[in-house]
């Protein structure tokens, strides 16, 4: 697994989504609008997050 999500990761350029090393975006920014870091982060998250259910076994999985 680890293999798989750090080669997935570093070609992605998203392994700051794995280790932390950036904040995560304001969700909203000025008068309450989304803020579109925040919704690309959101989307870059749900892929990482994909790869890594699709990383491990079935019997780890809920």
């Amino acid at each position: 697994m680890k293999d798989t999500i750090s080669s997935n990761n570093l070609w992605c350029g998203l392994n700051y989504h794995i280790n932390g090393s950036e904040p995560v975006p304001d969700k909203f920014i000025v008068d309450n609008h989304l803020n579109p870091a925040y919704k690309a982060w959101v989307r870059q998250n749900q892929h990482v997050l994909s790869w890594i259910v699709a990383s491990v076994s079935k019997s780890v999985l809920p």
